[in-house]
């Protein structure tokens, strides 16, 4: 049927999107013809729009007074939820930002996680990875203390940790030593790895330490963050903080787990840089006892 374009209402808290395309609404306005009538949700005697705020700006764009509309009844739960799933099943894809925000409100109407992640063509990991991310924010004060920009998925990472305690801890390490998302994913998998020393634990928790990286054979490995972090203390004429961060992370493991984490035709290369390191702390100790003997002098 045809509406009047101006009794139609636009109440932006039911749209997903959070801005319109100007590259699509100058498709649809060379398409107009061919488009599918707009979805217009009747509640209290409004007509309020559920579906098609491209298609509705195409055709004011055009000089139309009237656009064709598929008219049903319905409150506004039914039209955020219209809103939401149409904007998944045509026109452009919907951002992350407007993606997330899509499940967190459907999530508020009670939708179970399998059927948001239906009816929005997405991973229900994904679904889960928003709620529980979301229930991190409402629990604990992150405002101010993690960059906007990754915030989220930050929080999607930590969420994954079962403990409370813990997840507010990795909160404010994330915030302090300002991890990014990948970051704080390994963050979580090392406090619930048998494998990593409860020392290193400690400190990511007390966000006294960066998380440790691991490989596909299941080898720990530095991750090239907190070796910059150390070359950026070096730079800044700290050269001894970051000889103290680098002996921190050499008291992570055993020699033990070094060896058995080793592939065997690695195993000479790592015998070469043990004896080059042996040389270096060798000569590290006489500095030192120089200096000493000098201010013995002195």
């Amino acid at each position: 049927m045809k509406l009047k374009i101006d009794d139609i209402r636009i109440d932006p808290t039911i749209q997903v999107r959070e801005s319109l395309d100007r590259d699509l609404i100058a498709v649809y306005q060379e398409t107009f013809e061919q488009l599918p009538p707009i979805l217009v949700m009747k509640m209290n005697g409004k007509l309020t729009l559920a579906d098609g705020w491209h298609r509705l700006s195409a055709a004011r764009e055009l000089g139309h007074t009237s656009i064709e509309a598929s008219v049903v009844q319905g409150d506004r739960a039914r039209a955020i939820a219209a809103a939401v799933v149409s904007n998944c099943r045509h026109g452009n894809p919907l951002t992350m930002r407007e993606r997330r925000e899509g499940i967190r409100r459907l999530s508020k109407l009670k939708w179970k996680q399998q059927e948001i992640a239906r009816q929005m063509g997405v991973a229900q990991q994904t679904v889960s990875g928003v709620i529980n991310a979301s229930a991190l924010e409402r629990r604990f004060t992150i405002s101010g203390k993690i960059d906007p920009k990754r915030r989220h998925s930050v929080l999607e990472a930590i969420s994954t940790v079962k403990k409370p305690a813990q997840q507010e801890k990795l909160i404010e390490a994330a915030a302090k030593r300002e991890w990014t998302s990948e970051q704080a994913q390994q963050a979580a998998r090392n406090i619930g790895s048998e494998y990593v020393p409860d020392e290193h634990k400690a400190d990511l928790l007390k966000g006294k330490s960066d998380p440790l990286v691991y490989t596909d054979e299941g080898e720990a490995r530095v991750p090239a963050a907190t070796l910059d972090r150390s070359i950026a203390h070096a730079k800044k004429n700290s050269a001894r903080l970051a000889f103290l961060d680098i002996l921190k992370l050499t008291n992570r493991f055993t020699p033990q787990q070094v060896v058995e984490q080793t592939k065997p035709r690695d195993l000479d290369r790592l015998d070469e840089e043990c004896e080059r390191l042996q040389a270096y702390f060798g000569r590290v100790s006489d500095e030192v006892k120089s200096l000493r003997k000098l201010r013995v002098v002195s």
